[in-house]
């Protein structure tokens, strides 16, 4: 991700670089772990429920049979998973804009800085991008073309 944004966003401000890099991490951080979590996560909350429902029913001496305690872990459970995924969701996104923001910091404080190793790199970067084809390469002037910024969108 990083390096796609540092590609694309060479010849562009460090704000719009910055926003660019959260909305690619949000999408793909909030997609991941939800497709991830879901089953698992409903599985773990049958399995923690069905031995809290069978331990109140212990302690107030009553006999439920696993049936009707199955069904009822489900049920709980099914009710709660959005809440559940919602909340790994958010922590997943946050988590993955914090670790970009440190990626891209150290990047963009040597890119302020003239004689840094990253005008080097940059050289070196440009040199190579005479290779790709004309619709890959960043542009310098008027950066980004509209369809590249919508991938980040």
């Amino acid at each position: 991700s990083r390096e796609l944004i540092l590609k694309d966003f060479v010849f562009e401000s460090d704000e719009m670089m910055k926003h660019s890099a959260h909305m690619m991490v949000q999408n793909l951080a909030g997609s991941l772990a939800l497709v991830t979590c879901k089953e698992p996560l409903r599985h773990s909350m049958c399995n923690q429920l069905r031995g809290i429902i069978q331990k109140m029913a212990n302690f107030v001496n009553e006999v439920v049979d696993q049936v009707t305690v199955d069904q009822h872990a489900q049920m709980i459970a099914a009710e709660n998973l959005d809440l559940g995924c919602g909340l790994i969701e958010k922590a997943a996104t946050d988590k993955a804009l914090r670790d970009m923001d440190v990626a891209l910091d150290m990047v963009l404080m040597h890119r302020r800085q003239p004689g840094s190793p990253f005008h080097e790199a940059l050289a070196q970067l440009q040199a190579a991008m005479r290779f790709l084809p004309e619709q890959l390469r960043p542009r310098r002037e008027g950066g980004l073309l509209p369809h590249h910024k919508r991938v980040y969108e």
